[in-house]
């Protein structure tokens, strides 16, 4: 049995919420800069029209569309990881025949390979979907040599299908 400790800290958190934000369907990244552009457009054209009150919320619109991730997601992730205990707690994933177990010191949660729906990775992290929006993130610092990560990946190129782009 394949077995990996470690912890998350909190940038490693915020950094795993923007890969899982980069999953996202292609549109609704093309939305948010088809946002960007329209609020670019009011703040030239209220300029143009002397309007000077529409061009700040031309200007404020811009700046939410571009910069939503830093102003309002990435605080939001560092709160919830102050506020909430169990997610400084070491973890550790253990890989068996037909399930994965997930520990920490609050319990242990057994996970049969056909109830994660998708799984996601990149250089930094690996995501284990059990819902939408709900996975357990696996840090790839904790394995350098990738000895339990590579055997996971296979597990989970059987079981799950390959990884989420």
């Amino acid at each position: 049995m394949a077995s990996l400790t470690y912890h998350i800290d909190e940038e490693q958190y915020v950094a795993a919420l923007r890969l899982h934000a980069q999953l996202r369907p292609r549109w609704t990244h093309w939305l948010r800069y088809l946002m960007a552009i329209l609020g670019v457009l009011i703040f030239v054209t209220s300029l143009r029209l002397k309007t000077y009150w529409l061009a700040v919320g031309g200007a404020i619109y811009v700046l939410v569309a571009t910069s939503s991730f830093q102003m309002y997601v990435r605080p939001m992730a560092q709160r919830a990881y102050r506020r909430y205990p169990a997610m400084h707690q070491a973890q550790t994933l253990e890989l068996s025949d037909g399930e994965l177990t997930m520990r920490s010191s609050q319990g242990e949660s057994r996970v049969p390979w056909n109830f994660l729906i998708q799984w996601a990775e990149n250089a930094e992290f690996m995501l284990l979907y059990l819902q939408p929006n709900l996975y357990y993130i696996v840090p790839k610092v904790a394995d350098p040599d990738q000895a339990v990560l590579g055997e996971l990946r296979s597990q989970l190129q059987a079981h799950v299908g390959p990884a989420r782009k």
